[in-house]
């Protein structure tokens, strides 16, 4: 019998979707039981101490000092860190955070978590694979988790969710319809799911390696006569903002 991997799903600042998510995996998730022994799980009851992982799931952004340092104990355990849907890869909706002046103080009246800019894992770890998405795609997570097990190499998608899109809809953009539509600059992977329904993408897998934000954003200006302002407030969720700032800069996206 092929020994399980020892795995373990880690919470940080978020909604706690993504373990929700994994139950919603159902049969497929079942079929991991097989591969995979969960020795933390909270959703499923499971909260086993150990002082190592295979495998640390990590759902959620970093936005207070003491989850940083719980972070980097984590990571230390861990042979492969998985960040796990959106607040985890780019910060998710929690970004939003960073815009805004006193954001604590104004909804707790104190800084009562002490709490700091919103960051995603690896603005502070080294992350091994990143599973994108709000919710994370499924299929994504499983071929992540094939290629740890059997020693493959994962190839995570590079192109914008419009390479799906135009395979689903057949070159009818939402774009030409007055639709704003994040799907030129989002990276590729959910398989189109809200523009296949008439519904525009708003970011959540975060910006595409290969897209032309530039272009975008005067596409924003020429075709919908948006301002910078409202461009900017479009762009705050799911580090669009930050990765631009990186990608102007000339640095490597991950």
């Amino acid at each position: 019998m092929v020994k399980k991997l020892k795995a373990a799903i880690f919470t940080f600042t978020s909604c706690f979707g993504c373990s929700f998510e994994l139950l919603n995996m159902k049969n497929e998730l079942l079929k991991l039981f097989d591969k995979l022994e969960f020795l933390r799980f909270n959703l499923i009851g499971r909260n086993k101490y150990s002082k190592s992982y295979d495998i640390a799931f990590i759902e959620g952004s970093i936005s207070t000092k003491k989850e940083q340092k719980k972070l980097e104990e984590i990571r230390e355990k861990a042979k492969f860190v998985i960040a796990l849907g959106s607040c985890a890869c780019n910060g998710g909706v929690n970004i939003v955070k960073n815009y805004r002046k006193n954001a604590e103080k104004e909804v707790y009246e104190e800084n009562i978590f002490e709490s700091r800019n919103v960051k995603p894992l690896d603005e502070f770890i080294r992350v091994d694979y990143f599973v994108n998405g709000c919710p994370f795609s499924h299929q994504e997570l499983l071929e992540v988790i094939d290629a740890i097990i059997n020693n493959k190499i994962f190839q995570p998608k590079t192109s914008s969710v419009c390479s799906e899109c135009k395979l689903k809809l057949k070159g009818e953009c939402l774009l030409t319809k007055g639709k704003i539509c994040l799907g030129p600059i989002t990276r590729a992977g959910c398989n189109a799911i809200c523009t296949s329904n008439k519904m525009p993408c708003y970011g959540c897998r975060g910006l595409a390696p290969d897209a032309n934000i530039n272009a975008y954003i005067k596409m924003l200006k020429l075709r919908f006569k948006l301002t910078d302002e409202e461009i900017k407030k479009l762009l705050e969720p799911y580090g669009f903002l930050e990765r631009l700032e990186v990608k102007n800069n000339g640095n490597k996206d991950r």
